[in-house]
């Protein structure tokens, strides 16, 4: 009798363990699909955040280019260039 019980028991156990498992699983992979949303959202907000850094920088490049390039022909003084390199340079990496 007491060996019914006790394997009764071990069966219930085993059932126990094994609905456990299969939620971890799920748990897992639940916890898994959220990390990737996460990410794609990051990398989203990332790219959005340099597309408006771009924008704006290029709000102040393009007019300065055009004004420092009109400088430059009207007064011939080819200096008036200098600041485009490193303004380019940094417009070009955005």
């Amino acid at each position: 009798m007491g060996g019914q019980i006790s394997s009764a028991m071990e069966k219930g156990q085993d059932k126990m363990f094994a609905r456990q498992k299969e939620a971890q699983q799920r748990m897992m992979e639940r916890q898994m699909e959220l990390q990737r949303t996460m990410v794609g959202k990051q990398m989203a907000m990332n790219i959005a955040r340099q597309r408006d850094v771009f924008h704006f920088y290029s709000a102040f490049f393009v007019p300065a280019a055009l004004a420092l390039t009109a400088a430059a022909i009207k007064k011939r003084n080819p200096a008036l260039l200098g600041p485009l390199l490193p303004l380019g340079t940094a417009w070009t990496y955005q």
